[in-house]
């Protein structure tokens, strides 16, 4: 009966950041410069400190689930997830990132 929690949880894990970290990349790829500073602050803010320090303090904040714990080990990781699929330029969130940076529409620029 654990293993078939722990290995629901590892999917759950594994899609909840691969689509969470693709959301964050769109919201920022798809906002004007405000959203695309904020955005890229708060996921710099995030990968700040450890990820499994954020999750503890995320689990803590939480209470003591299951559902909190797998929210607590997506939130860190989707961040980095999000940074990745900006930073690719071979993808297409990539793309359009290198694009705005080319043009100067980018936060930074």
């Amino acid at each position: 009966m654990g293993a078939r929690w722990s290995l629901a949880g590892a999917a759950v894990i594994c899609a909840g950041t691969s689509v969470l970290g693709f959301l964050i990349a769109a919201l920022a790829v798809s906002g004007d410069r405000r959203v695309d500073a904020v955005v890229g602050r708060t996921t710099e803010a995030m990968m700040a400190p450890p990820g499994l320090v954020s999750a503890l303090a995320f689990a803590s904040m939480l209470g003591a689930s299951f559902v909190n714990l797998l929210f607590a080990l997506i939130s860190p990781a989707a961040v980095v997830r999000a940074r990745v699929a900006c930073a690719a330029p071979e993808r297409a969130l990539g793309a359009v990132c290198g694009e705005r940076h080319r043009l100067g529409l980018d936060a930074g620029g």
